[in-house]
């Protein structure tokens, strides 16, 4: 199965986006408190970051959240972050749609999207 691309036919998020990098670290502790740490894994350290779409036309924000649910958190997508060269690959697990007040028709999404390192494509 291909990996789909994030839908192009919808606005950027907004500008100031947290990006957020974790690493996953192996960590021994032997006795009169000497440590040694290694990375966990190939990947070890994984980007995410926290995106908001503050104010969509409601079919534009069901593009996005019709995307979100069909890959479920599992699959991953390529998407291009700011800054970056390359698309790479995202899943998201985690999203909110808002309608927004006082404005009929419009609503609000924020997402997380985590680096995914899948082998197949």
């Amino acid at each position: 199965m291909s990996i789909l691309n994030f839908p192009t036919n919808v606005p950027k998020p907004s500008a100031n986006m947290p990006r957020k990098r974790a690493a996953r670290v192996n960590s021994l502790t032997y006795g009169d408190g000497y440590s040694q740490r290694s990375g966990d894994g190939l990947n070890s350290v994984a980007d995410s970051i926290s995106l908001a779409w503050p104010s969509l036309p409601k079919e534009k924000a069901a593009i996005i959240d019709d995307f979100l649910t069909e890959r479920a958190g599992e699959k991953a997508f390529y998407w291009t972050a700011p800054r970056a060269a390359t698309p790479q690959k995202w899943t998201c697990a985690t999203w909110e749609r808002t309608p927004i007040k006082n404005k009929t028709g419009w609503d609000r999404i924020t997402a997380t999207f985590t680096e995914a390192f899948d082998l197949d494509d």
